[in-house]
């Protein structure tokens, strides 16, 4: 079972942190982590236009930096077990302005 990243909102220009856990599998399994961002209901790989900004696209927490409105997705994490390949739900970053 693969947890579900939880959906949040972040004023632009902060940072956004998705993790997703692995539970229920035997501690000498083999886990591989894939984050996507979900665009029109289809899991994409995370677009390389986000640059140094995305951090931790292969591991359970994913962060994106300095989040603005380009960021704005449901994202969902990939794991393999085993070779054995598990969606999480998704979570969804909205970006709320900052009050100057």
């Amino acid at each position: 079972m693969v947890t579900t990243p939880t959906t949040q909102t972040v004023p632009s220009g902060n940072n956004a942190t998705f993790s997703c856990m692995v539970t229920g599998a035997p501690p000498s399994s083999d886990v591989m982590y894939q984050w996507m961002e979900e665009i029109d209901g289809m899991p994409l790989p995370i677009d390389g236009d986000t640059g140094e900004r995305v951090s931790g696209t292969a591991t359970s927490t994913l962060t994106i930096m300095n989040v603005g409105l380009q960021d704005i997705h449901t994202y969902v994490c990939i794991v393999s077990v085993d070779g054995v390949e598990v969606g999480s739900d998704t979570g969804s970053l909205n970006v709320s302005r900052e009050c100057v």
